[in-house]
C-alpha cells in the first residue's frame, strides 16, 4: 500500500517592487519506497531567489536544511539525518519558476548507519529551517530575507 502524505508550506518572500514573491516547499513520504521527497520551487516569474542553510541567532551556520529524527512505537529515537544537500553547498540558487527536488532514501540512511531498523519505524519527525532571500536589497543595503521554520510528522502505520 502506497501512502503519500503531502504538506505544503507556502513561503512568502518580502514585498519587492510592490509585489509579493513566493517560494513553496512540499515534503512527501512514500512508505512503499521508504523515501522522503522535498520539492522546492521559486513561484516568481521574474525574480531569482536563494535558499540558504539555517543559522542560529548569533549568525553561525547550522549546516543543514532539515533535521530528520526517526522513532519507534516506544518513542525511542532509532535514526536521524541532516542536510539534504552536500554540506559545502550553502546556497541553492533558483531561477524564476525553477523547481528543485531532493530525495532521502531511508534504505540509504540504513546503509550509512543513520537508521537502525526500518521495520521498527513508527514516526518520522522532520524539522525544516531555511533562509530565503532575493538578489534585491532593501533601503539599508541588506538583502530581503525571511527565516522559515516548519515541523512535519509522518506516521508509519
Amino acid at each position: 500500500m502506497k501512502i503519500i502524505i503531502t504538506i505544503v508550506l507556502l513561503i512568502t518572500m518580502l514585498p519587492i517592487m510592490g509585489q509579493q514573491r513566493q517560494m513553496s516547499l512540499e515534503a512527501t513520504f512514500d512508505k512503499q519506497k521508504k523515501c522522503l521527497t522535498f520539492t522546492l520551487k521559486n513561484n516568481d516569474k521574474k525574480l531569482k531567489a536563494i535558499l540558504r542553510h539555517s543559522q542560529t541567532n548569533d549568525g553561525s551556520d547550522t549546516g543543514s536544511f532539515y533535521d530528520l529524527n526517526i522513532y519507534d512505537k516506544n518513542n525511542k529515537k532509532i535514526g536521524y539525518s541532516r542536510c539534504m544537500y552536500h554540506p559545502t553547498e550553502l546556497y541553492l540558487n533558483f531561477l524564476p519558476k525553477e523547481t528543485k527536488k531532493s530525495n532521502i532514501s531511508l534504505l540509504e540512511l540504513k546503509k550509512g548507519g543513520y537508521v537502525k531498523d526500518l521495520d521498527s519505524i513508527y514516526k518520522i519527525q522532520l524539522h525544516c529551517v531555511i533562509y530565503s532571500w532575493t538578489f534585491k536589497r532593501n533601503d539599508n543595503g541588506k538583502r530581503n530575507r525571511e527565516l522559515y521554520e516548519k515541523e512535519y510528522t509522518f506516521y508509519w502505520k
